[in-house]
């Protein structure tokens, strides 16, 4: 009885120990690739990437996160790119994504 109890006590302190790890995991994975994008570097812990037709927009699929770089043609420039980053954790996860959320700067394409 006693031996019953021991072992479902264990089973349940790895599966925290184990939530734990991955919520870490995920933090700390997050925070490098977030500052890798906004220094203009490519993220590196990346599960899959999504391009969009629009000038040059990439989305980036990470452990529990997403962080999307936006680069659009700017409709009223023509020699300008409209750029920004959105960054989404967990529950703001972004499925269809259309449009951005933050705002976009204008930049001159080099």
């Amino acid at each position: 009885m006693k031996k019953g109890r021991y072992l479902k006590k264990n089973k349940f302190i790895i599966v925290i120990l184990i939530i734990f790890i991955v919520a870490f995991i995920s933090i700390l994975t997050y925070i490098i690739d977030s500052q890798r994008l906004e220094n203009h570097q490519t993220p590196i812990f990346i599960l899959h990437t999504d391009n969009l037709n629009d000038g040059g927009t990439t989305v980036y699929y990470g452990i529990g996160y997403q962080l999307i770089n936006w680069k659009r043609i700017n409709p009223d420039n023509v020699n300008t790119v409209l750029v920004g980053i959105e960054k989404h954790f967990i529950i703001g996860i972004d499925i269809y994504v259309e449009k951005p959320k933050v705002e976009l700067k204008e930049t001159s394409i080099s």
